[in-house]
């Protein structure tokens, strides 16, 4: 039986009113029928018994939220009322459907009897005009057996509906597991996939890195032409070996959890203009002796501060197109600061709108730079 039900279901302040002010009513309907039988036939109760009716009626109202919790002995109490309050019906009806949607055939056997037996017995409390005979008794019977079937016959309905619509959505939740399980699966097939081939591609690179080493190593008769194409290849090898790596690395994060401390640790943020400081001081703490000064200036005004102003190509580099505005800014300020860094020499950064630009006076880069430039706007 129950008596106490562990997870009664979900309920709303309307979902609950509408229910009370059905069953009041309904109750109201019924004690007004049974003052209007009992008046035409002089038969007129006691005032204390249609105070003791009207009073059970509202405390069965009140006693009406709880059937969710306690099922079956809110349904019985209730029908008990129905002994001598026919205000109380509307609640012990509501009770009664409660009950009956747990589909549970031994507790709603139980109230229906009692009901039957609850309207029989309160037509000796307050008899009709046929009470006493056999028309009144089947009349009594019917409507009692009509009222109780319809509670249960809606109990059950309410019942299978609700078990359909659970199983449903386990239904639903259990394929979006499997889903998930084959995504993750597919995702993890993926990623060995791509740790092969990062494997066979930095084996590839690294291999004409080792190569070429050890050309050098033991080729003392290249000319520096020579030497310097070798070191080419090995740089440019090392670089692209770092880039596919990075790449690789990029594709095989977590998709799903992008502020993971796990999945950050697999790459590095990529480092911005808040950073400049601390670039700025490790030149300083290299030897370097430097004065950083940064402001927000306005294109013209840039140019018009440093007329000498040069643009980096950059042919040799070539990062992935996501990081490549932050890679760029990092490395404007990384060649200002490496250029001055045997040297007191001030580095002015000017923040536009779309761009980050590092000025440096001409001829104040350092001797022997490949490229040349002595100051590097990046876009």
């Amino acid at each position: 039986m129950l008596w106490k039900n562990p997870n009664p279901l979900p309920r709303t302040v309307w979902g609950e009113t509408w229910r009370i002010l059905v069953a009041g009513l309904f109750g109201a309907l019924l004690l007004t029928l049974v003052s209007v039988d009992s008046s035409s036939t002089g038969r007129h109760p006691a005032e204390w018994l249609v105070w003791l009716d009207v009073g059970l009626g509202v405390l069965s109202l009140a006693l009406l939220p709880l059937r969710r919790r306690y099922p079956f002995p809110i349904a019985m109490l209730l029908t008990l009322f129905g002994f001598v309050s026919v205000t109380s019906a509307g609640a012990g009806g509501v009770a009664l459907v409660s009950l009956a949607t747990q589909r549970r055939w031994l507790p709603v056997s139980i109230v229906s009897v009692a009901s039957l037996m609850a309207g029989f017995l309160y037509e000796g409390v307050r008899p009709a005009n046929d009470t006493g005979t056999l028309g009144g008794f089947l009349t009594t019977l019917a409507l009692g057996i009509l009222s109780v079937a319809v509670c249960v016959a809606l109990g059950f309905y309410i019942g299978t509906r609700r078990a359909l619509l659970a199983s449903w959505r386990e239904r639903a939740e259990t394929a979006e597991r499997e889903q998930a399980s084959r995504v993750a699966e597919a995702r993890a097939n993926e990623r060995a996939r791509i740790a092969r081939e990062m494997h066979d591609v930095l084996a590839h690179r690294i291999s004409l890195v080792a190569m070429h080493s050890g050309a050098l190593a033991y080729r003392t008769d290249l000319s520096r032409q020579e030497t310097s194409q070798a070191a080419e290849v090995i740089r440019d090898n090392a670089h692209l070996a770092l880039t596919e790596l990075r790449e690789v690395l990029g594709v095989l994060r977590l998709d799903n959890a992008p502020d993971d401390p796990a999945d950050a640790a697999v790459e590095r943020p990529q480092p911005t203009l808040a950073d400049l400081a601390e670039l700025l001081e490790e030149a300083r703490s290299a030897g370097a002796r430097l004065t950083a000064t940064v402001d927000l200036v306005a294109s013209r005004e840039c140019r018009s501060r440093c007329p000498a102003m040069h643009f980096a190509s950059s042919r040799n580099w070539s990062p992935t197109p996501a990081s490549t505005p932050r890679r760029s800014r990092w490395r404007c300020a990384s060649s200002a600061a490496r250029a001055t860094a045997s040297r007191s020499r001030p580095v002015t950064a000017w923040l536009l709108q779309v761009r980050a630009v590092v000025c440096l006076a001409r001829g104040w880069g350092s001797p022997g730079s490949p490229n040349g430039p002595s100051s590097v706007v990046a876009r």
